[in-house]
């Protein structure tokens, strides 16, 4: 890097990282450096105390205070040019002086933070006079971080969702929350595992270091590299306006679930369903995978075939679907056997979105859900019917990781070159492109975990454009 002297924000700071580094680095690595560097350059102030784990002497530290502002030494060895001038009053202290909790927020992931959690400050300052740490008091341990710059203190630690955006003063999710937050969290090295765009608010994420960031040691192990590209691309996904509204999103799946095994008496089952009030049981095999279902439907089917005894005697078929499947894809599943059990990649049954649950979600109407579907499904038929995902790519469509989207779809209309491979004639591009747009929007809307209900002029939207596509369309492929 060169001299950040001029630089006067923090986004100057990433324009001089990129004209550096071009696209060697990743936009979570850019946040991480850029708000290192602004820290070092601008929020260190002069009287700030500064604490530095000894590399070569691993169990000291160093103590001392800021002295000067930012200056860059051009003459210094690669590594050593930007400086802020210390004055240390201890400049090897064993570690064995600090309280065990003082010297876990010193392993920070970042090389330049704040530390304020459990009154670090006050208690490195005597530190640094020569007395002995005081310690934390029993209020300093707070279970919960209470501002957002603690985060790094705490990391790797597991919060809920509704937890997490309380930092910030959210509520609920939208794309400009989901964004502001993975920057800010970007920013300080961190990264939320599953994203927080992923999920009921009130489901568990993990907030972990981003993995190689810096040269020093992750502490991120518990989350595998899997989990952590998925979050990256989810929340990438939703601030880039392709919303992926998955099953996981649903309060309910992830709950407890009443299940039976196939050689379980029957009566026994029943008894239990009418006791709990509980329309179906998923059935599961002795590993506890999932392998049929009894409702109350089935049951009594069974008694009418027969003198059913077990549970295998009134078992059918179970809907079931993962957890990142898209929920409007299931939607109508749901709203079909009235329940779909969702299952973990083992088969095991993680918990159940019932059609009550989709009610309750989305309101007592489930029209726009449908409608919403029935236009994705006629896009998706004739844009990929007629077009490769190397022509859409070629015209600047992004396709994402996880495959193409409702958004996919409307910027593949706004392209001349794909709208003539559609053959529509008969509708004019730039209208048509345009209601699409208003029915996109209207999707994310839904999608972003609003409480809101939808108005009756977006199911306007919706109707109409799924009356033009049944007219254009069909569910047939062409040759």
């Amino acid at each position: 890097m060169a001299d950040i002297s001029d630089c006067r924000s923090r986004e100057e700071v990433k324009a001089a990282i990129r004209e550096a580094y071009g696209d060697q680095i990743s936009a979570a690595v850019l946040g991480n450096w850029s708000g290192q560097l602004w820290r070092f350059l601008e929020v260190m102030q002069v009287g700030d105390l500064v604490v530095m784990p000894l590399k070569k002497t691993s169990d000291s530290v160093a103590i001392g205070y800021v002295e000067g502002p930012y200056f860059y030494d051009a003459d210094q060895p690669a590594g050593m040019r930007h400086s802020r001038p210390i004055r240390w009053v201890r400049p090897v202290v064993a570690k064995s002086e600090l309280g065990s909790d003082l010297l876990a927020s010193l392993g920070s992931l970042l090389t330049v933070c704040e530390l304020s959690r459990r009154n670090i400050a006050a208690r490195l300052a005597q530190v640094a006079e020569g007395h002995d740490d005081p310690g934390a008091q029993m209020q300093d341990y707070d279970p919960l971080p209470a501002n957002v710059g603690e985060l790094v203190d705490v990391a790797p630690r597991s919060m809920t969702v509704r937890e997490l955006l309380d930092l910030w003063g959210f509520r609920r999710r939208t794309a400009r929350i989901v964004e502001e937050v993975t920057d800010d969290l970007a920013e300080l090295g961190l990264l939320a595992v599953p994203s927080i765009a992923a999920g009921w608010i009130d489901s568990l994420v993990e907030v972990i270091p981003v993995p190689g960031q810096t040269g020093e040691a992750s502490e991120s192990a518990s989350a595998v590299s899997e989990a952590v590209d998925v979050a990256e691309a989810t929340a990438e996904a939703v601030i880039g306006g392709a919303v992926h509204y998955s099953v996981s999103t649903m309060d309910t799946a992830l709950c407890e679930v009443m299940s039976a095994r196939p050689d379980d008496l029957l009566a026994v089952a029943v008894t239990n369903m009418a006791l709990k009030d509980y329309s179906q049981i998923a059935v599961v095999d002795a590993d506890d995978r999932l392998i049929g279902a009894v409702s109350w439907e089935s049951i009594a089917l069974a008694w009418m075939s027969g003198s059913p005894k077990v549970v295998r005697d009134a078992m059918r078929s179970a809907p079931s679907a993962a957890p990142e499947d898209e929920l409007l894809q299931q939607a109508e599943v749901i709203y079909q056997h009235g329940f779909v059990l969702v299952r973990t990649h083992r088969g095991e049954v993680q918990g159940i979105i019932t059609s009550a649950d989709l009610s309750r979600r989305f309101g007592n109407d489930h029209r726009p859900i449908v409608l919403l579907d029935e236009i994705e499904r006629r896009l998706s038929s004739r844009i990929m019917g007629y077009c490769t995902t190397d022509d859409l790519k070629d015209n600047g469509v992004h396709v994402p990781l996880y495959g193409a989207t409702l958004g996919t779809y409307v910027t593949a209309l706004s392209k001349a070159p794909l709208w003539s491979k559609l053959m529509w004639q008969g509708l004019a591009q730039g209208e048509f492109h345009e209601q699409l747009e208003r029915v996109r929007v209207i999707r994310n809307q839904l999608m972003h975990f609003s409480p809101d209900p939808i108005t009756a002029d977006d199911i306007e939207v919706l109707e109409k454009t799924a009356r033009v596509l049944r007219l254009v369309t069909s569910d047939r492929q062409p040759s």
